[in-house]
This record gives structure tokens, C-alpha cells and sequence, in this order.
């Protein structure tokens, strides 16, 4: 029985990417004869995993054919493929370069655009300094003439925005093309690989190929983009995305792409346990004289149902502990250049409500805060989230994983229009007879409605919270509760231009014998 030799190239179809590395799926149809026949696979990455490489049959292969032996074969050929390349690399190069010439004048063009705006309305300024002379000048021509500077103003920083990212990408393409051009003409040798399978088969006929195998040099990470739709009843649309990058040398075009959360490298044996050693012992005289009590910051974690998480953190990293896999919603062609790709892997609309927080320790100004429960048939991974309010974008983020029910939690930024600033005044004191000491804190809460609009808005503000007896903690006057977490929350309402002043106290008693820091 002779054997038949053939090449035969093969198209990756489905590929998956975990967290370093990728799984890659690839068919290839050869005509065999009757006998042994030995394909030579082509189109593999030279960085192919051979000890996870497997080979079988389509589900349309004859019975009376099957797969003798299968291995990877390594050459090196010569990357030299003639002036022609070259010259196409050369041509490629030179257009790179005339697309960053042509984004740098746009930038450019547009930067004094908008400095020429800039002098202008700095003259205008100029000019109103001055007192004005004659009758026929009114406050409200000059009115006039700076708010026609502001929409070209806005509108050419918008575009200069915009024309300072192409430079960004133009100069990255141009980077590729000089590196793969470079490559082109230093002429070495190039290490490239195949997949040699012998095939038995009882006759002639077409057989179907599909390869499996992990290779590096291919990785994805999640992320999100977040869109805010206001209205009577407020949405939140969540999009998933998984940027991915692949540099393997391998084509990957129009494929099926799968994402997934499983770690290949991760140990999955039980931890070694050992001995946790506890000893006690009496309290010297020392530390009978006085109680040392620690203050310190608590994060507070809530369920949907307003309950907390029995632990800290969810088990696992990015992913709860499952192992989960996502797919892309169409077919994707991803460049073997290292440069990333976002595809859209799933999305999912929440009913929200909306929310306007101050915290006065953290932040000067109202935020909005959007709130919903988290419905999906899957987990939200953890990531970075593009948030975008309306059409306008928003800033960006990054969001920890959250199960299916738990609450989400975002926030859209500032609203500019209120300013709060604090201050706090602190008294301290100690009962001459019995030495017990007494902390007394004061804030005082100033907020300004600086628009022509009625503002609403909430203030959160805490006190602290004693988990022993041997302290006290009491809120001034009645007008303020707190709840069982120490925040005491209230709401505000300003007219336009309106400002109001806010006040709460509390004092925190303890013994003598205990040392506080607070």
C-alpha cells in the first residue's frame, strides 16, 4: 500500500479566547485516494501548543476512512518575498504617513481656530473693563456678542477633540506599516509551521479535517459601555464587550468568536491546611488601666433585597468563581497585529432609578446615580465601563463583578449647577469629677443653586457608629435620624439662585479609662 502525499490549507472557524492564550478551531478539505494519504495542513501558527493538538474527522467523513498519526512539522523559509512586497509595504508606509500629515494639519487648522475665537473674546473682555461712552452701547449687545462666540467655541473644541484621536490612530497605523516594513527588508528567515495527518481510507473520495489546538499570543479582557436614557420611565442600557488582541501569525477572518472566563493554568487542588495556633493570656496592669479602642472605615456592601453579603468579597477573580463563557453576536476578522478590537458580546436593558447624592466629605457638587438589579441570564464581569448620559459622553469608570440580583450602582457625573461646601467645628472636654471625656462635633452645610432652575438633590452625611458599651454616641436634637450604619440622609430642595445652610451635630462620650483617637 503506497502513500499519497498532498497539501491542503486549512480556514480557522471558531476560535476561543481565554485569559492568555486562545483555542482555536480550523477545518481543511482534502481529496485522498484509496490508502494511505499524508496532508500537509498549512496555515497554523508557528507558536502551535502540540501537546494540545487534536485531530479528527468532519461529521461527513466516510466510515471507511480514520486518522493513522498526527504532528507538528517546524521549517524555517525565507521571509524574502520579492520587491514586489516590498514596494506594496513601501507604497502602504507612504500613505500612513500622509494620513498623519493630513490629521496633524486638520489638529493643527483647528487649534488656531479655536485661538483665534479665544483672542477674540478676550478682547471683548478687554472691552468691557472699560466704561462704555455714548448711548447706542447696552449691556445687552455685549450680552449678545459673547453668547454668539460660545456655540462655534463648543463646537470647535468638540472637533479639535476629535481631530487630536485621529492623529492618536493615525500614528499608530503608521507605526504598524514601518515595523512590518522594516520586517519586509531585513530579509531573515521565518519560522513557519503544518500539521502533518496521514489518512487511511478504503477509496477515494473527500475528507474533511478539524483541528484543534491551544496557542498563545492571543487574550481578551471585558469591558462595558453604560448609556443613561432619562425620561419618565429611566433606562440603563449595559453592553458588554471584550476587547481582544492576537499577534500569532495565523488569519483569522470572519470567525466565531467565544470568550471565556476559565482559567487553564490555575491549580485546582485543595490548599495544604494547617494549624492555626491560639494562645491566651491575662491582661497586665498596664493594659487593665485604660481601654484602647480603634476608629476605623467600614464599607458597607447591600444586597437587591437591601440585606448584606455574608463575606467581603465574591469568591474567584473578575468572574464569581464560575467559569463563564461569552459569544460574540456576529462574525469578527481579527489582524494578527497586536492591535485591539472590541466586539460586542451581549447586552441587556434595566429599568433604573435615578438618584441626585452629595457626600460633603467626598465631593462639592450633587452626582447622578443611577440604581437598578441586575437581571441578566449572566453575571456582569468586572471592568472598565464607558459611560455615556443621553448622547452625550460622561466619563468612565470601572465596575466590579456583580451577580445576577445584586444591585447596580453607576454614576453619570456632576450636576454643575449646585455647589456645597462644609465645615466642621470640634470641641473637646472631661467631667472634672467623674473624668469622663466628651468629643462634641458640629458640621455646618452651605449649598447654592447656581442656575435659573429649581434643584433637588439629597446629602448624605454619617457619624460614628460604637460596637461597645464603653462608648456613646448621640445625635443633637431630634430633626436628624441616623440609620443602623451611622449615615444620616436628607433631602434639599433650592429654587433658582436660591442657597440654604444646614446643620447637625453629635457627641460621643466615653470613660475614663478609655483612649480614643477620632
Amino acid at each position: 500500500m503506497s502513500e499519497q502525499e498532498k497539501s491542503a490549507e486549512s480556514r480557522a472557524t471558531d476560535v476561543t479566547f481565554f485569559e492568555d492564550r486562545a483555542r482555536v478551531h480550523r477545518t481543511s478539505t482534502v481529496v485522498v485516494e484509496a490508502g494511505v494519504t499524508a496532508v500537509d495542513v498549512t496555515g497554523v501558527s508557528a507558536l502551535i501548543d502540540q501537546t494540545g493538538l487534536v485531530v479528527t474527522l468532519g461529521p461527513d467523513a466516510s466510515q471507511q476512512a480514520s486518522i493513522r498519526a498526527a504532528q507538528v512539522q517546524h521549517r524555517l523559509e525565507s521571509s524574502d518575498d520579492g520587491d514586489q512586497a516590498r514596494e506594496a509595504l513601501a507604497i502602504e508606509e507612504e500613505e500612513a504617513r500622509k494620513e498623519v500629515k493630513n490629521a496633524q494639519a486638520i489638529r493643527d487648522r483647528l487649534y488656531e481656530e479655536k485661538e483665534s475665537i479665544l483672542e477674540l473674546e478676550t478682547s471683548l473682555l478687554n472691552q468691557l473693563r472699560r466704561v462704555p461712552q455714548g448711548d447706542e452701547i447696552s449691556p445687552k449687545s455685549w450680552r449678545d456678542a459673547l453668547e454668539a462666540l460660545g456655540e462655534p467655541l463648543a463646537e470647535v473644541r468638540s472637533k479639535l477633540g476629535e481631530a487630536r484621536r485621529q492623529v492618536h490612530r493615525a500614528e499608530q497605523v503608521w507605526a504598524r506599516v514601518k515595523e512590518r516594513l522594516r520586517a519586509a527588508q531585513q530579509k531573515s528567515p521565518e519560522m513557519v509551521a503544518s500539521v502533518e495527518v496521514q489518512i487511511e481510507a478504503a477509496e477515494a473520495g473527500e475528507v474533511e479535517l478539524v483541528l484543534e489546538y491551544f496557542v498563545p499570543c492571543a487574550l481578551w479582557r471585558p469591558s462595558h459601555r453604560a448609556r443613561y436614557l432619562p425620561g419618565d420611565e429611566p433606562r440603563l442600557e449595559m453592553t458588554t464587550l471584550a476587547t481582544v488582541w492576537q499577534q500569532t501569525g495565523e488569519r483569522w477572518e470572519n470567525i466565531r468568536a467565544y470568550f471565556s472566563t476559565a482559567r487553564l493554568t490555575k491549580p485546582s487542588s485543595a490548599p495544604l491546611l494547617e494549624d492555626d495556633l491560639l494562645i491566651s493570656r491575662q491582661k497586665s496592669s498596664e493594659e487593665r488601666k485604660s481601654i484602647q479602642v480603634e476608629v476605623r472605615d467600614q464599607m458597607i456592601a447591600e444586597m437587591a433585597d437591601g440585606s448584606r453579603r455574608s463575606v467581603d468579597e465574591m469568591p474567584g477573580i473578575d468572574d464569581g468563581g464560575r467559569p463563564l463563557t461569552f459569544e460574540a453576536q456576529r462574525e469578527v476578522t481579527i489582524e494578527s497585529d497586536g492591535s485591539p478590537l472590541q466586539v460586542k458580546c451581549a447586552a441587556t436593558t434595566l429599568d433604573v432609578k435615578v438618584e441626585s447624592l452629595v457626600y460633603p466629605e467626598l465631593m462639592d457638587a450633587p452626582h447622578l446615580v443611577v440604581k437598578g438589579v441586575w437581571s441578566a441570564a449572566t453575571p456582569l464581569l468586572a471592568g472598565p465601563v464607558t459611560l455615556i448620559r443621553g448622547g452625550e459622553f460622561a466619563g468612565r469608570t470601572r465596575q466590579d463583578f456583580v451577580a445576577v440580583g445584586e444591585p447596580l450602582v453607576l454614576g453619570f457625573g456632576p450636576q454643575n449647577a449646585v455647589r456645597l461646601q462644609r465645615r466642621v467645628d470640634e470641641s473637646r472636654g472631661q467631667a472634672k469629677i467623674t473624668g469622663r471625656q466628651w468629643i462634641e462635633k458640629k458640621i455646618h452645610l452651605y449649598a447654592s443653586n447656581l442656575s435659573g432652575k429649581e434643584q433637588r438633590f439629597e446629602i448624605v452625611e454619617r457619624v460614628p457608629v460604637s460596637e461597645i458599651s464603653e462608648i456613646n454616641v448621640t445625635v443633637d436634637g431630634g430633626k436628624y435620624r441616623t440609620d443602623k450604619d451611622g449615615f444620616i440622609r436628607f433631602a434639599i430642595v433650592l429654587g433658582p439662585r436660591e442657597t440654604c445652610e444646614e446643620s447637625l451635630g453629635y457627641r460621643v462620650e466615653f470613660g475614663s479609662k478609655v483612649e480614643l483617637a477620632l
